[in-house]
């Protein structure tokens, strides 16, 4: 025996005093049954109100079920239905009212309300899963972007190489580097490239390779201070040597000559001649021929 038989017998039992003798209630039924005898359930009618002789609901039927006395289930597809038991709101799987026999594309995301199209028009409410696009998410984004948007199938990150446009499905020219262009317009992007730099040396290597710079710059500075010295004593020389040379007199050869046969010396510093022959060249005895006091020459 069911639940619900065994209640309706104990109800029964309860108004057996209060009924005649074939079990017909006097009073009328309590809330939430109907019938003569009273073992009719409202299980079906909204807060269980129904009259108590034919059993027809009064406010309405709970989802899922239709008809006067809400005692019959609406199709499979319809979450509510009608009293002629067509829907009036799908399940959340199906649109297509008032049949609700068509299911939302397996591509739509589903919503946080559980809903996942457009009860009329199968139009996904939330997004697209990755990949697909359109109205009822049944169109495959292009291979060429790995995003697109969910609405029109533009991609949302960039073409691959030798692609552009909106839905990356132009071929951009052969005669680009690599094949890369501009995104929007096709133009040849321009390629920079950058030198390798070599991988980084262990620490041993840095260790020698800086002992080895400490000793390189140490002997480079070492040439540069001999070179500097050497350059230096040179210019001393030099100097020294025009020092002297300004100090004496060169006299040419035919003048040596002839002064030979007078008694002065090959070459005679300016102070010796000066000391010497101060007094003497007044000399009468001692005359210089023609021009040649003219061709001494003094640096």
């Amino acid at each position: 025996m069911t639940v619900q038989m065994r209640q309706v017998r104990r109800h029964v039992e309860n108004f057996r005093s209060q009924c005649t003798q074939d079990g017909t209630c006097f009073n009328g039924c309590k809330p939430g049954y109907y019938g003569s005898d009273c073992s009719g359930t409202c299980d079906n009618c909204v807060g269980r109100n129904c009259s108590g002789s034919m059993g027809v609901c009064t406010n309405g039927c709970v989802a899922g079920y239709y008809s006067n006395m809400c005692n019959l289930a609406c199709p499979a597809e319809c979450k509510e239905c009608g009293s002629a038991g067509t829907c009036t709101k799908c399940k959340d799987t199906h649109y297509g009212l008032p049949a609700c026999n068509l299911p939302c594309s397996d591509n739509c995301v589903v919503t946080s309300s559980g809903r996942v199209c457009n009860e009329i028009s199968g139009t996904c409410l939330g997004d697209c899963k990755a990949g697909i696009f359109g109205a009822q998410c049944q169109t495959v984004c292009s291979v060429q972007c790995a995003t697109c948007s969910s609405v029109n199938g533009d991609c949302k990150t960039k073409c691959v190489a030798g692609k552009y446009g909106t839905k990356c499905i132009s071929n951009c020219l052969e005669t680009c580097n690599d094949s890369t262009c501009d995104q929007t317009k096709g133009k040849c992007e321009t390629k920079v490239t950058y030198p390798t730099l070599p991988p980084a040396a262990s620490t041993a290597d840095d260790e020698e390779l800086s002992t080895g710079a400490i000793i390189g710059i140490a002997a480079g500075c070492f040439g540069a201070l001999v070179i500097i010295i050497v350059f230096a004593f040179c210019c001393f020389y030099q100097m020294r040597r025009a020092e002297d040379a300004k100090s004496e007199i060169h006299i040419p050869e035919d003048i040596l000559e002839r002064l030979s046969h007078k008694g002065y010396t090959a070459q005679v510093s300016a102070r010796d001649l000066h000391s010497q022959y101060s007094t003497s060249l007044p000399n009468p005895n001692f005359n210089l021929d023609g021009d040649d006091e003219k061709d001494f020459v003094l640096f």
